[in-house]
């Protein structure tokens, strides 16, 4: 089981040993807790006048590239999870064909810059 921070939280209602009524709370707890780290990144990251215009998702975006050390295949794992979480299968399946397609592309590329 990958551990995504609620694994206890799924284990701890499936046995019985908080309600479903804790895990919200929890949830409820996690969600607050991000939304306290994107405000203080936008305060961090952006230039004043942009701050009260920059969304929650823009500076989500800019956590996962710092947070990725802007590694495209990184990236790229996080937004297919964030897809599959949400039930997009199809786009996912389309997403990860471009994807692999767009790098065997770039790989042959960057061989013949190498010859």
């Amino acid at each position: 089981m990958s551990d995504d921070g609620i694994g206890w939280v799924r284990v701890a209602c499936s046995n019985g040993i908080i309600n479903e009524n804790e895990r919200l709370k929890v949830h409820m707890s996690i969600e607050n807790k991000l939304k306290n780290i994107l405000d203080e990144a936008k305060k961090e990251y952006f230039v004043d006048d942009y701050v009260s215009k920059a969304s929650y998702e823009e500076t989500l975006g800019l956590l996962i590239s710092k947070f990725c050390k802007w590694h495209g295949d990184k990236i790229f794992k996080v937004s297919t999870s964030a897809f599959e979480d949400s039930n997009f299968h199809t786009f996912n399946e389309k997403f990860e064909e471009l994807w692999k397609q767009t790098m065997d592309k770039e790989e042959k590329e960057w061989e013949q810059v190498q010859v």
